[in-house]
């Protein structure tokens, strides 16, 4: 018998080989016909580092800051269909008054996604119109106008200049010299569904406001640590870290529950924010339940209320600005 036969099974059938084996001789053959590339660095320079630092440290934590922006060719049939197929769930839509959707957000297994209907007199075309790209890239930042000059100092065609929007955003878009679409949207206010549709003329607007679910308890929002200066923990923290610390404010930007650097403390090293929507109802409720009001404060951070419980413990809430969610 040679050694191919004892490598058979009893019905002759081809063995399979070790899986542990088979892993190693994959890698093995694929280090040895992956070409070796000397790719140029692509770190960022001290003078960039300091830019980006200095716009995420001030720009909403959010989770998702670029957003994909796809164009369809018929966006209420689409919306029904990401809805059935991918569980999609709707929460904005502009209808025209010509029928056609001039923007929708929907929201796919916790991704965020923007959506409209082709209108291709301004160049923004369908997928399937073979025109050009159907897609764009939406990027939440700290400074439109900032960051639409220096798209457009290194090649990029401005399309819309940055304004002021009904929808509260000052958003811009330019075209990189590579033919895609970016629009730059900076948080200015946050207007009601009913005050974006009052104010939006030629379109219906529809939507769920964006506030905690009812029946959600509120939860820690913000936490802030004490330092005895904010300048020497930023330098620290973001090399140790990562941390994006404004060395003014001792906010942190990049972080997805934010929270900051703080040195008035009178107690402890670390104060806990819980996050309230309607801060003047929180308030009563504390009152109504034996507890006082030591003070309340508005900072460019939002709003701030000391608190103490009916047994004398310190809590604190906090109602965020735009940028500070």
């Amino acid at each position: 018998m040679t050694t191919f036969d004892q490598l058979r099974h009893i019905d002759d059938s081809p063995a399979e080989p070790d899986a542990r084996f088979a892993a190693a001789l994959r890698a093995r053959v694929e280090a040895a016909l992956t070409p070796e590339i000397e790719l140029p660095d692509r770190r960022p320079t001290r003078e960039d580092t300091a830019v980006t630092q200095t716009d995420t440290a001030t720009a909403a934590p959010a989770t998702q800051v670029l957003t994909p922006y796809i164009t369809v060719h018929d966006g209420t049939a689409a919306l029904q269909w990401y809805a059935d197929a991918v569980g999609a769930t709707e929460t904005m839509r502009f209808t025209g008054d010509d029928g056609r959707i001039g923007h929708a957000e929907l929201v796919v297994h916790g991704a965020r996604i923007f959506l409209s209907d082709a209108y291709p007199e301004i160049g923004v075309v369908a997928a399937n119109s073979y025109e050009g790209s159907s897609a764009a890239l939406h990027l939440e930042v700290a400074d439109c106008d900032a960051v639409h000059d220096r798209a457009v100092e290194h090649g990029a065609t401005s399309l819309r200049a940055p304004t002021d929007q009904a929808h509260g955003s000052r958003s811009a878009t330019v075209m990189d010299p590579y033919g895609h679409r970016w629009m730059f949207s900076q948080t200015i206010a946050e207007p009601s569904i009913a005050d974006i549709d009052a104010a939006t003329p030629g379109f219906t607007v529809e939507g769920t406001e964006s506030q905690e679910p009812a029946g959600r308890p509120i939860q820690l929002g913000y936490y802030t640590i004490r330092t005895d200066d904010i300048p020497v923990a930023a330098a620290f923290y973001s090399q140790l870290f990562g941390w994006d610390v404004d060395p003014e404010s001792g906010h942190v930007g990049n972080c997805d529950l934010p929270f900051g650097f703080q040195t008035s403390y009178d107690e402890a090293d670390y104060r806990l924010w819980m996050k309230v929507d309607d801060p003047d109802a929180v308030v009563a409720r504390v009152v109504e339940l034996g507890g006082t009001v030591v003070a309340d404060e508005t900072y460019p951070s939002g709003r701030a209320i000391e608190c103490r419980d009916d047994q004398g413990r310190r809590f604190d809430l906090h109602h965020p600005a735009p940028g500070y969610e």
